[in-house]
């Protein structure tokens, strides 16, 4: 199992040449042509922070798509649609069933892409297709989807933009991530923000939300739970204007090195990796190592070479 940071939460997997694709964000919006837009409903943001991937969605050949949730990042039009009207292969596409308007959306999509198959997960599902098992679980946040992929005695395990407890006021883990506890995955990616939001309860009083994502210790004790063999934290990069719903996030070196403090506390056991686009996290020898790998133009980020390169854990 080889699998690939793309950038922002976007990750491609492949094992024996097929290839499964997490959130495949590729392609960043610019000042010329701001909005990016999501493959399904009417979500749209403007980014310009995010690092650009090493990778084209024309090089990229998916037999799997895995999406987390409908927001631009996480299941951008253009590269899911080019892969959808180009593709000679029947691709799996997976996605949780849209909250709003969800049979509208669901008829639209599977009509207009009629050769593939889709998965519209609405529960926790175990899909078995050939060599793969998908075992797809709800979690925090409303209308997201985790994953954890098993193939080839392997396993990568995707959590997204998930928070610490559904109880926006509640710092503990919630009971639902209690049934992942010892999964061990090989990899486990999973999103760090430690932002807060504004927003409104029930009687539309004004809250601020303080967990809209993990913080790094937050993030740290789901590592304690789950026991990964190795992980990584993904989305930091994201200072997208959404919803003027971004109030403050701490940087993204500062992200990373408390989430590393804090994991080698509570779980020493799993290896953090640092990631960037183009890096490679791949197991060698019982140990999970990681690499970069520079496809054909790397754009921005061979020009970033010197800042991507940095010791591998041992």
């Amino acid at each position: 199992m080889k699998i690939e940071f793309l950038g922002h939460a976007g990750f491609l997997v492949s094992v024996n040449n097929q290839q499964i694709l997490f959130d495949p964000w590729l392609i960043p919006s610019t000042f010329e042509n701001p909005i990016l837009k999501s493959v399904i409903g009417e979500h749209k943001t403007i980014d310009f922070l995010i690092p650009e991937s090493v990778r084209s969605y024309t090089d990229i050949h998916p037999d799997f798509i895995f999406v987390s949730h409908y927001h631009t990042h996480h299941s951008p039009f253009t590269e899911i649609d080019h892969w959808l009207q180009t593709s000679e292969k029947s691709i799996h596409f997976m996605g949780p069933i849209p909250y709003l308007n969800k049979k509208n959306c669901v008829d639209e999509i599977v009509n207009k892409y009629k050769k593939h198959t889709f998965h519209f997960i609405e529960n926790d599902t175990q899909l078995n297709i050939g060599v793969f098992n998908f075992n797809i679980f709800l979690h925090t946040a409303r209308g997201h989807l985790g994953v954890q992929l098993y193939a080839e005695k392997h396993s990568f395990m995707h959590i997204a933009d998930a928070c610490v407890s559904r109880n926006s006021q509640d710092r503990r883990l919630d009971l639902v991530w209690h049934k992942h506890k010892n999964r061990a995955p090989d990899f486990l990616a999973l999103t760090v923000g430690a932002c807060s939001s504004k927003g409104f309860d029930r009687d539309q009083n004004p809250i601020i939300i303080e967990n809209t994502f993990m913080s790094p210790v937050e993030a740290a004790k789901l590592i304690q739970m789950i026991q990964p063999k190795s992980a990584g934290i993904m989305g930091v990069f994201n200072a997208s204007i959404w919803k003027n719903r971004k109030e403050y996030s701490i940087s993204y070196a500062e992200t990373e090195n408390y989430f590393r403090w804090a994991t080698q506390h509570l779980a020493p056991q799993t290896t953090v990796f640092n990631l960037r686009p183009g890096s490679v996290i791949e197991k060698n020898n019982n140990r999970m190592q990681q690499y970069f790998e520079y496809i054909g133009t790397a754009n921005k980020a061979s020009s970033e070479k010197e800042s991507l390169s940095f010791p591998m854990d041992d």
